[in-house]
């Protein structure tokens, strides 16, 4: 049974257990990997298919979090947040 995650985007656990939580409501998102977790960075694979997933990276203690959609070895896509001086600051780039 899934539980509902906390309102933290820059907490490791709480960005795992939104994973669980959210990834089985996307037909495109079976599981996900975890690349490397150390005391403060995690790295996430969620594959969709072969050659293309959506790499995540959160940083708690910079509390920045990326979202980058790859295909083969390329940046097609990223959503790249972190606050600055207690500011919120989503950033958009796409790749072509």
């Amino acid at each position: 049974m899934n539980s509902t995650p906390s309102n933290n985007p820059f907490e490791l656990d709480d960005i795992l257990s939104q994973l669980n939580y959210l990834l089985p409501s996307f037909s495109a998102f079976e599981n996900y990997q975890i690349k490397e977790r150390t005391d403060v960075t995690l790295e996430v694979r969620i594959p969709i298919e072969q050659n293309l997933y959506v790499h995540l990276y959160a940083n708690s203690e910079k509390q920045k979090l990326n979202l980058t959609l790859v295909l083969g070895n390329k940046r097609i896509y990223g959503e790249d947040a972190e606050v600055v001086s207690n500011i919120f600051t989503p950033l958009k780039t796409r790749n072509t």
